[in-house]
């Protein structure tokens, strides 16, 4: 706190030139205002994340607690940083034993933006870090601030030279600033970039001589995952093999860069530049090309397709697809602004080095070919190309036009999914640049296909596979339909509430009976399971305790079943009851049972001595014939004899006889005429009367 006796600043000089009169034992004397006099020997705590929860989600037995008590420090410490005079606060922060390594402690152990959640989901822990986050925040702000009031500020280059040379402020810090609090303080943030880099012009030194670093450590990256040296090693058993904890560590690892400098070239997009003139998109788009197929091959091998690692590991993998392809898209769209904002400023051999400069990446990076199919997917890169072809030199245009030839001929722009695009590019007259620029307006249509809708899905599902249909298509209602929109929100976590508090996972859910114009399909059902007592769609409540999903823990095992003879004593009482069963305990034998063989019926041994003996009916027949033929003429016996032959050198014997057989026979019998010899009428009528009766009966 400021000492009473302390006269403070009534001239509102600067930090640097300001002396304070202090008295010390009774003696009055100025020091410096910026000075060690002014720090104070309060003991500083570092930050550390929360402890991780147990597989039972509870914390390990002190863990919570210890984690509070040294966090109720550290925020007590912030508070009273804040509190401090002027200079005061300098003071300490310059003088201060491990007071700003304390404030960076945090930023080096924080979540960044897109892996809070990770936070353990506690409550009182999730408050308490959003309260430091707050405070560390506030801290930032105040030490990257040059003019707090009238009489509390600091001179430019006095405050250049604390933030640069005291490193208060270096380009690491700068980094972990934007991927820690950009995400939901980006204008602050942008504000902060942009004042450090105004007021230290060595910070863009430290940041074009970075960019080698960075293109170094992706080439290392690419060589850890090159087929020829990385090899997948379950086991962990050497270390020229690549471990399962270190596919995760340098997954999580590529998806911190390519967050952190898209984070950074959005809140400072005058870097993007610098990344262009040493061609970091090309670097960007052979890293995707290499490494991320790679990676999922790894996956495939290690996990397999569809279990909890591999779906997990594979939302990291997306997410650093996601950021690769903004941080390029940031990068080639700003080469690509200068040359349209500066048409009309630049002489022609600054346009045209510019021009052949944004062609010559893009040429090579059409090598990649997978990124660029990726790429395609987010942004048309077709419709960049035709607005350089619009600005450009008559020199350049050809070039231009071979690259769009060349473009099309990788069937890179053919079969895309997305909705149509109608682009209307308009030139305003104001002499501004910011009213130069070509505008490109991207307007998609409200009314879209079952057909176009399910394609945007399916472009939001390939880079987001964990999310429900259902969720994907709510938030293309919010956003109106536009995919990358939608995969920025999820990625960055900045949906608003509404869709935060949805399901993730949901499906699609079809329209309620009678709301849509199609058939009420669930009205007119037919089922034999109708109205039943587990019919969700006739009744509110269905009784759950008859439900069981599963094996049932009450049921016997298959051998118990076998081994239960107890409806033996069932059956036994049963038919003991009907008198029908006696018992035969230990009477059986494995052989022939004879225990009815000497049952006979009395009635069938009574009378089976005088039965007589009956002749089968075709016998009969036969003999009758046998007996009729010997009252035959002799005529009538040749003819029957040859009719029918000799009986005992007969093989066959009909059942039925022929009628036209009999008829002849009996035509023979009556006369060797037949019907047709008529001797008199009366004998005609009478031999027919007779024939007739004979028939009949």
């Amino acid at each position: 706190m400021t000492n009473p006796r302390e006269k403070f600043n009534p001239e509102k000089k600067p930090l640097e030139e300001l002396s304070i009169l202090v008295s010390e034992d009774g003696i009055q004397k100025k020091i410096p205002a910026l000075s060690s006099h002014f720090a104070g020997d309060r003991p500083m705590v570092s930050f550390f994340v929360p402890p991780a929860m147990n597989e039972n989600g509870s914390f390990p037995i002190g863990a919570k607690g210890e984690w509070f008590h040294k966090m109720e420090i550290f925020t007590a410490n912030l508070q009273w940083l804040l509190a401090l005079p002027h200079h005061r606060f300098w003071s300490q922060i310059v003088y201060g034993k491990k007071t700003w390594d304390s404030i960076i402690s945090f930023l080096q152990e924080a979540y960044p933006f897109f892996a809070t959640h990770n936070l353990p989901d506690d409550p009182e822990i999730v408050q308490r870090y959003n309260e430091i986050s707050h405070l560390v925040f506030c801290v930032i702000c105040r030490a990257t601030t040059q003019i707090e009031s009238e009489d509390a500020w600091i001179g430019k280059a006095k405050f250049s030279d604390l933030l640069y040379n005291n490193t208060i402020i270096s380009l690491p810090i700068l980094f972990d600033i934007c991927v820690v609090f950009g995400n939901h303080n980006k204008d602050e943030v942008n504000h902060i970039i942009t004042n450090i880099f105004s007021f230290q012009p060595l910070y863009k030194d430290d940041l074009d001589s970075s960019v080698q670093h960075l293109k170094n450590v992706l080439s290392s990256i690419e060589e850890r995952f090159s087929m020829s040296v990385v090899k997948v090693d379950v086991t962990l058993n050497t270390n020229k093999k690549m471990t399962i904890s270190e596919l995760y560590d340098i997954t999580f690892y590529v998806l911190d860069i390519a967050a952190t400098l898209f984070s950074f070239i959005d809140a400072y997009p005058e870097g993007a530049m610098i990344l262009h003139l040493h061609r970091f998109e090309v670097s960007l788009a052979q890293f995707y090309e290499k490494v991320f197929s790679t990676v999922i091959k790894f996956m495939q091998e290690l996990f397999g397709e569809k279990s909890g690692p591999y779906e997990s590991l594979l939302f990291t993998v997306n997410q650093a697809r996601i950021y690769f392809i903004k941080l390029f898209y940031l990068v080639i769209e700003s080469s690509l602004n200068v040359i349209i904002e500066n048409r009309t400023t630049f002489p022609e051999e600054l346009l045209k080095y510019n021009t052949e400069s944004f062609l010559n990446v893009v040429k090579e990076s059409l090598a990649s070919k997978i990124f660029i199919v990726d790429y395609e997917k987010m942004y048309p890169l077709e419709q960049d190309l035709n607005i350089l072809c619009q600005v450009s030199l008559d020199s350049n245009k050809a070039e231009c036009e071979s690259v769009i030839e060349l473009l099309r001929a990788n069937s890179v722009c053919a079969n895309k999914t997305r909705p149509e695009i109608v682009i209307d590019r308009k030139r305003e007259k104001s002499p501004s640049l910011e009213e130069n620029k070509i505008e490109t307006v991207v307007t998609n249509g409200i009314n879209l296909s079952d057909v176009e809708k399910d394609s945007l899905i399916t472009e939001v599902k390939d880079i987001l596979p964990h999310l429900g249909e259902g969720f994907i298509m709510k938030c293309l209602e919010h956003y109106k339909f536009k995919s990358s929109d939608v995969i920025n929100g999820v990625l960055e976590n900045s949906l608003p509430p509404s869709l935060q508090q949805l399901d993730h996972t949901l499906p699609i859910i079809p329209p309620e009976p009678g709301t849509s114009g199609k058939p009420d399909v669930i009205a007119h059902r037919v089922n034999i399971f109708d109205n039943d007592e587990f019919d969700v769609m006739s009744r509110d409540y269905i009784d759950t305790s008859r439900i069981h999903k599963g094996k049932r823990k009450d049921a016997k095992d298959v051998q118990e079943i076998l081994d239960d003879k107890s409806f033996r004593e069932e059956l036994r009482n049963k038919f003991s009851e009907l008198g029908i069963v006696e018992t035969f305990d230990n009477v059986y034998e494995d052989e022939y049972d004879d225990t009815y063989d000497d049952i006979v019926d009395p009635i069938e041994q009574e009378g089976e001595d005088e039965r007589k003996f009956v002749t089968p009916r075709v016998l009969q027949q036969l003999e009758r014939y046998t007996k009729g033929n010997q009252n035959e003429e002799e005529s009538g016996e040749e003819e029957a004899e040859q009719e029918f032959g000799n009986p005992r050198d007969r093989k066959f014997i009909p059942f039925v006889e022929n009628p036209e057989d009999i008829r002849r026979r009996r035509e023979a019998r009556y006369g060797r005429g037949g019907f047709n010899q008529q001797r008199n009428v009366v004998g005609k009528l009478m031999l027919i009367s007779r024939y007739q009766m004979l028939w009949l009966s």
